[in-house]
């Protein structure tokens, strides 16, 4: 795959991000049509583009404070391929700092039966079961976690694992 693309987009976002005008009108129109120009511009296969619209959901989450715009990004993203973990973890997160919390967990229900290998995001599972107030639940999803972290921790501080060696 070829990364150029995703470099010339973080310099593409940071200069949107530096232009105060952009930012401080939230002028979602006007970056829409820039972010349309740059990928017009940037032919790319689909695991590509779905990697640079992922960033720009996030660009419009975390830079310009546009949960919603970066929602719709990832709806639209998950409705071409719905087996990409990563978008599935944004859209979960996106919902989170919103304090969607149904939603959320959603979210994650409909990741966990793509039966991605998620064991990691189950502390996440846990917060948002804590935030609806399902504490056996969130104890449940906490032990997987800690199941998870545990197996982690004994891999790293083996000193016969392959990683080591590298």
């Amino acid at each position: 795959m070829d990364f150029k693309i995703l470099d010339e987009l973080e310099i593409f976002l940071q200069k949107l991000i530096d232009s105060q005008q952009a930012i401080h009108e939230k002028n979602t129109s006007l970056i829409q049509k820039e972010i349309n120009r740059f990928l017009s511009a940037h032919p790319a296969d689909e695991e590509l583009r779905e990697n640079v619209l992922n960033r720009i959901g996030l660009f419009y989450q975390n830079q310009l404070g546009e949960p919603n715009l970066a929602l719709e990004i990832w709806d639209e993203l998950l409705n071409t391929d719905g087996y990409s973990e990563f978008l599935w973890k944004n859209k979960m997160s996106c919902y989170q700092s919103l304090g969607l919390w149904e939603q959320a967990l959603a979210s994650f229900l409909l990741l966990e039966q793509r039966e991605f290998s998620i064991d990691y995001l189950f502390q996440g599972k846990a917060e948002i079961l804590r935030k609806l107030g399902r504490m056996d639940d969130a104890e449940q999803a906490q032990q997987v976690f800690n199941v998870y972290q545990k197996s982690e921790d004994d891999k790293w501080s083996d000193p016969n694992h392959y990683y080591n060696y590298m």
